[in-house]
């Protein structure tokens, strides 16, 4: 394989000038085949989500923002959810997955209420289950 020159290149929409992240390395004889078709190729391995093309070079671009919630990072270059909103949605999901988890457990006494089963101790356990989920509806984001 001596004197074949392998180089690398990115992938980008030429209407948009947006890199695509897909990149190929290898022979430029063979870069033809491998660009996806209705794209370019520009030399190098280039960062799709902070670089894009304009005037066939490459510059620096910042993606629309994601939401209010995501600041820009300049030293990533990306998009982040600040540490408070991170643990909010983070709590939001964990209360989430505990009332669904008591919600499974409130069915052996809704059963025993059904039945005629213990309704007293049913009733009971479904009031403290119905506490817990009371509790964690506080995490829940609104």
């Amino acid at each position: 394989m001596s004197g074949i020159t392998h180089k690398s290149w990115s992938f980008y929409d030429p209407t948009t000038g947006l890199l695509t992240g897909v990149r190929f390395s290898g022979p430029e004889d063979l870069l033809e085949v491998n660009t996806p078709r209705g794209h370019a190729a520009v030399e190098g391995h280039h960062d799709h989500l902070s670089k894009r093309v304009e005037d066939n070079k490459i510059v620096a671009y910042r993606p629309p923002q994601p939401s209010n919630d995501h600041e820009w990072n300049a030293e990533s270059l990306r998009w982040e959810l600040p540490a408070g909103v991170r643990a909010r949605k983070y709590a939001h999901m964990s209360a989430i997955a505990q009332m669904a988890a008591l919600e499974l457990t409130s069915l052996r006494p809704l059963r025993e209420i059904a039945l005629g089963i213990n309704v007293d101790a049913a009733r009971n356990k479904l009031e403290e289950i119905n506490a817990q989920i009371i509790t964690l509806r506080k995490d829940l984001i609104t």
